[in-house]
């Protein structure tokens, strides 16, 4: 298998991932994902604020373009100038453990992140990690022809610590 068709087979099932994820999430809750979070009343933050552009250029490898491209489902993403490398933050309020749960065994291959928000896993491929803290769901994927998964993790940590309390 080439190269290329391997990197595409790689990104297609981070967005598959993702996609099945956030679908089982939204149902399991009735979330939208926007609005407030469960048993609170303050708005979720703007995902774009939860990672900043050095947090951004680490994980890529360079300066992300300006300004991040921010949409009304809460998601955020940042691209570089090479094609293809790009990083995608989105952040879901009112998830409980057991959506949560649930979604991680339909996620398809992953494992268990340790000291990372209340639950977190991270796609076996390396380029998305899924947290729940607290009541709110973080999902950061990045894509690279080749990703550090202790880079995707580190961006998670920098997002969990800049959600609000």
């Amino acid at each position: 298998m080439s190269r290329t068709s391997h990197r595409s087979r790689l990104i297609i099932a981070a967005l598959m991932t993702s996609v099945v994820l956030t679908s089982l999430l939204s149902a399991s809750c009735g979330s939208s994902g926007s609005g407030t979070a469960s048993g609170g009343s303050s708005a979720l933050p703007d995902p774009c604020s939860l990672v900043t552009p050095t947090d951004i250029a680490t994980a890529l490898g360079a300066a992300p373009l300006t300004p991040p491209k921010s949409d009304a489902d809460g998601e955020c993403q940042y691209a570089s100038a090479s094609e293809n490398n790009y990083v995608n933050v989105q952040v879901e309020g009112g998830q409980t453990a057991a959506s949560f749960e649930k979604a991680s065994s339909s996620a398809g291959p992953t494992q268990r992140i340790t000291g990372l928000g209340n639950e977190a896993f991270q796609n076996t491929a390396g380029g998305s990690v899924f947290v729940l803290a607290g009541t709110t769901y973080l999902r950061i994927d990045v894509f690279l022809t080749t990703v550090d998964p202790s880079a995707v993790q580190s961006l998670a940590k920098a997002a969990i610590g800049r959600l609000p309390s």
